[in-house]
């Protein structure tokens, strides 16, 4: 078993424990947290509505909070 597989397994629910953790004090981290609530079983409910005849494109884009700093004007000397 490749060891980066491992260390994701491991990694993943101690990221998810602090992240709960972190959620109690934290109302953005407990409003994302709130945001996926349900998400697999939304993601296979949408899934099972495509039509597998059809060419599937899957885009990925960013979030609105990593778009904020280009925003932000640039301050130069």
């Amino acid at each position: 078993m490749h060891p980066g597989y491992v260390l994701y397994n491991v990694m993943l629910p101690a990221a998810r424990a602090i992240a709960r953790f972190a959620a109690l004090y934290n109302d953005k981290i407990a409003e994302g947290l709130a945001g996926r609530k349900g998400l697999e079983e939304r993601w296979h409910r949408k899934a099972a509505g495509l039509d597998r005849g059809k060419q599937l494109v899957w885009f990925h884009v960013s979030s609105v909070g990593e778009c904020d700093p280009l925003k932000r004007p640039r301050l130069r000397r």
